[in-house]
């Protein structure tokens, strides 16, 4: 998913479906914050207004409700050149996607 400086969803792709259980259409102009772990919100906000400053966003890593709404699901993504791929992580161990 992709969202813009209101945390509005701009972009979602297939992976984001099976994920999130909705369509691209669905989650086109859905509030991000919702896909958010509660505990992980503040942080992402920050994230988000921090990002407006810069050319290339940083690595941050957020829970994030799955589908079904229970379970959860670490993501990271790093800038852009920065090594590795980003990776999800389910019960503790690292995969990258």
């Amino acid at each position: 998913l992709v969202v813009d400086a209101q945390a509005r969803v701009r972009w979602a792709n297939r992976a984001a479906e099976r994920v999130f259980a909705m369509t691209i259409d669905e989650a086109i102009g859905a509030n991000g914050l919702d896909f958010i772990h509660p505990d992980d919100i503040q942080l992402a906000v920050l994230a988000i207004a921090r990002v407006q400053t810069k050319g290339v966003g940083t690595p941050l890593e957020l829970r994030v409700r799955s589908g079904d709404g229970g379970r959860l699901i670490a993501m990271r993504r790093a800038p852009a050149g920065s090594g590795p791929a980003p990776t999800r992580r389910r019960g503790g161990v690292r995969c990258g996607v």
